[in-house]
């Protein structure tokens, strides 16, 4: 096996299998715009599809009596959305939306925390990251193209993605 098809198995892996266990998706993202520029989206779109598939089912299975445990400790110093009232589409595009919140925390927790059928938090989770990829993969691909219109243009993705995230997250707690 070449080193370059060890690198591509690595992103790939990371992605699908690293972030279960808290590596952070973002360096991934940009490797794989850096190893296969943006045209990489549909291999990274493949691994996000099997990371969710796995978060979902880990959750649903050894996390969730912990985190129910968890939470009823808790229970009278924080509140959980609810999911039957806000919905689990918004729910999920609520919380997958903020930035900063770490993958593997917001896909347990979606999972573990309610009760959201496996195909819409998959795919709306999948179209929710479907952004955050393509704006790190244009990062990733600008640095080996020695782009600065590529960076620009990921810049002004993250900008409009923080300002869509924000005003999202406002219109969602002001109902």
């Amino acid at each position: 096996m070449t080193p370059e098809i060890l690198g591509q198995l690595a992103i790939f892996g990371g992605i699908a299998f690293g972030v279960l266990f808290g590596l952070p998706v973002m360096p991934f993202f940009i490797a794989a715009g850096a190893m296969w520029g943006i045209e990489g989206l549909p291999i990274v779109l493949l691994a996000l599809l099997i990371h969710f598939f796995a978060s979902y089912y880990i959750a649903r299975g050894i996390l969730r009596p912990l985190a129910e445990k968890f939470f009823k400790k808790f229970e009278s110093k924080m509140k959980l959305p609810d999911a039957a009232t806000i919905g689990p589409i918004k729910l999920i595009l609520l919380v997958r939306m903020i930035p900063g919140i770490p993958l593997v925390a917001v896909s347990y927790g979606l999972a573990a925390l309610w009760d959201i059928p496996v195909m819409v938090y998959v795919f709306v989770s999948l179209f929710t990251q479907l952004f955050w990829a393509t704006a790190s993969m244009l990062v990733g691909a600008s640095l080996m193209k020695n782009s600065a219109v590529m960076l620009v243009c990921a810049c002004a993705v993250f900008a409009i993605l923080i300002v869509i995230s924000r005003n999202y997250a406002r219109r969602t707690q002001a109902r």
